[in-house]
């Protein structure tokens, strides 16, 4: 017989991420987060043997960036808008 409510109660604090990045060529895509501060709560709506399921609803406070950049052409030469477009893909 369990002897808790089924309440349960999830706090975090300052969850950093690793920064990553990928390239290709000259393409870099870089990706980085944090997480100040999280709080959740949840019930236990199954409570089986070896299972419990527990919905969960909560707050955080966030940030978080995606960066692309690509290195340019210096002798691009423009002369019609459609060389333009194409040439900043």
């Amino acid at each position: 017989m369990r002897t808790y409510s089924g309440l349960i109660l999830d706090l975090s604090f300052l969850t950093i991420g690793f920064d990553r990045s990928a390239s290709n060529g000259t393409e870099v895509v870089s990706s980085s987060f944090t997480n100040y501060a999280q709080a959740s709560i949840g019930y236990s709506v199954v409570r089986l043997r070896k299972l419990d399921v527990y919905p969960y609803g909560g707050l955080s406070l966030q940030s978080g960036s995606l960066n692309f950049s690509r290195a340019t052409r210096g002798d691009t030469i423009y002369n019609s808008i459609l060389g333009v477009n194409q040439g900043d893909r």
